[in-house]
């Protein structure tokens, strides 16, 4: 990993690149786990875009850039113990650069007093999170705009992770 990789909080002038790696990430990296049609319902969620602006405005948002102030991938937590959203850009993928995003925020999430950290995750990114330590909870099944989703609720306790 020879990118030097910088950390900062999102604010709203960063929604487009956001939202470009969300849905790249995705289309990218999930086609071998979700249909075509899931893809489309799952990347459709880039079009509430005051969603979007809210997680940025209340969630701990994360942005990882490399040394082009390129977006590479992005993180955040809603309150102190949910993983909530996760992206790496295709391009990014598979040098490490995930790993250092996850500690960056599982160190906020340490500092800001929790002893757990959950995440609703995608079935492509299940064995990643098993490698930070996590353990799945329960299988979901979501249904947007008709189609279900799979993904897993996962746990990992920082008491127990090494």
């Amino acid at each position: 990993m020879s990118i030097e990789t910088s950390f900062s909080l999102a604010e709203l002038n960063d929604l487009l690149d956001v939202l470009k790696v969300f849905k790249e990430s995705i289309l990218g990296t999930c086609f071998a786990d979700y249909s075509e049609t899931q893809l489309r319902v799952w990347t459709n969620s880039v079009k509430d875009i005051s969603k979007w602006e809210s997680r940025i405005r209340e969630e701990y948002f994360l942005l990882a850039k490399d040394n082009k102030d390129k977006l590479m991938g992005f993180g955040s937590l809603k309150g102190h113990d949910f993983l909530n959203l996760f992206f790496v850009a295709p391009n990014y993928q598979k040098q490490g650069f995930a790993k250092l995003i996850y500690q960056e925020l599982e160190n906020k999430a340490k500092e800001m007093g929790s002893i757990f950290l959950e995440a609703d995750v995608s079935i492509t990114a299940l064995s990643f999170f098993q490698k930070q330590g996590f353990t799945v909870l329960k299988k979901n099944e979501i249904e947007r705009e008709g189609v279900i989703l799979v993904n897993y609720k996962m746990r990992k306790n920082f008491n127990e992770s090494k």
